[in-house]
């Protein structure tokens, strides 16, 4: 039976990075199959990203202006994915990464919030593995 999950994934880049995060698309696909999967990536990776059936839509940022331009391209970066999120709501967000700096691009709300902080293994999945038997139900 369909699961009707949004989950929400944040991983920009790198190619190599992006690729191992694949995986998460199994194990959503056991644990929730037919849950809506929204991604936001980097221009770098979107073309290999858009070629999978599997993600519902993709949110790009454009990496360049998001790491290395002066703060006015910075700030657009960010307001132009909170522009594409505003006012949706996400079961899960699974933000890949252990940097706190990645939530400014998060504003949405979300029953479950998952990250590689570190922090405590109730909102991290390192160092427990995120898999379909212990992804949150």
């Amino acid at each position: 039976m369909p699961d009707n999950r949004k989950i929400l994934i944040l991983k920009l880049g790198a190619i190599g990075d992006v690729i191992m995060a694949l995986s998460l698309l199994t194990a959503i696909d056991e644990k929730y199959p037919g849950s809506e999967i929204t991604w936001i990536c980097g221009k770098t990776v979107e073309p290999i990203l858009k070629s999978l059936n599997r993600i519902n839509q993709l949110i790009t940022v454009d990496e360049n202006d998001f790491y290395k331009g002066p703060l006015v391209r910075k700030i657009i970066s960010v307001v132009g994915v909170w522009k594409r999120l505003l006012g949706k709501k996400f079961d899960i967000v699974l933000n890949c990464y252990k940097d706190p700096r990645y939530n400014f691009l998060l504003p949405v709300r979300s029953g479950v919030y998952l990250d590689f902080s570190g922090r405590s293994r109730i909102n991290s999945f390192i160092p427990a593995d995120i898999t379909p038997t212990n992804m949150p139900d």
